[in-house]
């Protein structure tokens, strides 16, 4: 009898754009619609104001969103709400002059593992901490030892080396 293979994988950071939901109220209502057109909402009437509040009818049904939560945009103009510590826990913001032009960066992670073995890990991550944060969320990782920014030389299209920069 065949046994499925067991890949061990961690989700790739996905740039999305957030917006926080404070509650009804005029100014909320045109942030929100700013929030939809600056994200090129296609449909606004995903959304709308019932009795309890804002509901997004998603693509896996009608969807309440509590004040305070995070309202996001995903890569394919889809929308969701996540509760805010749901949200703080879960996604890095990505703020000030640079963060339209935000690049995803390589790290190279050098831990010991929960096998007592030290082990390595590549990283796709927007910033140190956030590289930081997957390495310790890695389920194998038992303490981090050392994380630097490596340098991807693709110049044969081929052959890849990682040059750790000090």
């Amino acid at each position: 009898m065949k046994t499925a293979k067991i890949l061990e994988v961690v989700k790739k950071p996905l740039p999305a754009r957030a917006f926080q939901w404070k509650g009804v109220s005029a100014e909320n209502k045109k942030e929100l619609l700013h929030f939809l057109e600056e994200t090129g909402c296609p449909d606004v009437d995903i959304f709308s104001l019932t009795e309890k509040g804002l509901c997004i009818h998603t693509l896996e049904g009608k969807m309440q969103v509590q004040d305070g939560a995070y309202i996001i945009c995903g890569n394919a103009n889809e929308y969701w709400a996540v509760r805010e510590d749901i949200f703080l826990n879960t996604y890095n913001i990505i703020d000030g002059p640079n963060s339209a032009t935000a690049v995803m960066k390589k790290y190279l992670a050098i831990t010991n593992t929960i096998d007592a073995d030290e082990g390595w890990l590549l990283i796709d991550a927007y910033t140190l901490e956030e590289a930081r944060h997957i390495a310790k969320a890695d389920y194998k990782t038992e303490d981090l030892l050392a994380i630097n920014e490596v340098s991807v030389n693709d110049e044969s299209g081929v052959s890849h080396s990682f040059v750790i920069n000090e």
